[in-house]
This record gives C-alpha cells, structure tokens and sequence, in this order.
C-alpha cells in the first residue's frame, strides 16, 4: 500500500489530497495527514519539520519519496494521471518539475508559518 503523507492544515494541499481520495483505486493508497492528533508516525529518518516541507511518499516497498517524486508515485498509481507521470519523468523536465516544486515548497512552508513554529 502506498501511504501518503501530507499536511492536512494546509488548503492546497488538503483540496488536492480529497481529490485523489475520490478517485484513487480501493485498497492502494493510505492517506495521513500529518496534522492529526495525536500526531501519526511517520517513517523513520522523517521528521515532523521535514514532513511539512514536503509531501512524503511510502511507496509499496516502504522507500521514502520527497516531493516531485512522491507525486510520481501517486501519479503513476492513479487513473487519469499517468499522462503527467510519464511526461513529468522525462530527464529535464523532472528536474524543473523538482525546481519547481521545491520554489512552491519553501513559500508554502513560510506562508503557513512553520519557519516560525518553535516546535520544529
């Protein structure tokens, strides 16, 4: 099963979590939300402060996938959005894909404030 890490506080990303829940395939995906409490564990080696950085991907053999890459992982698994896992892995394009996401990334994580939070 592949389990989906992801910050259920945040709008985008919770509206974009719900959407994949409506229409995933029974029995392939487990969704966390990681702003639960009690909070859920998380893999080792993830932190609280990483997780909410980026989405974080357990994939069916347990490897850790970290942004870009955990969208693969969704996308490849998901009907409908194969087409943008097979385009978002050609070389070059991946890697302005992770470029991107990691811009995206980081002004959420200000935005939403966790650079301020003592916890982390």
């Amino acid at each position: 099963m592949i389990k989906v890490y992801y910050d259920g506080k945040c709008g985008v990303c919770r509206g974009e979590m719900r959407h994949y829940q409506r229409i995933a395939p029974v029995r392939v995906f487990e969704w966390i939300d990681i702003m639960q409490k009690p909070a859920p564990a998380l893999p080792a080696g993830v932190s609280e402060a990483d997780a909410l950085k980026v989405l974080h991907v357990a994939d069916d053999e347990g490897r850790i996938h970290r942004g870009l890459d955990a969208f693969l992982v969704i996308w490849r698994a998901m009907p409908g959005f194969r087409w943008l896992y097979r385009i978002m892995s050609f070389p070059g394009i991946r890697q302005l894909g992770r470029i991107g996401y990691y811009i995206f990334a980081a002004v959420r994580f200000r935005w939403m404030g966790y650079d301020r939070c003592k916890v982390l």
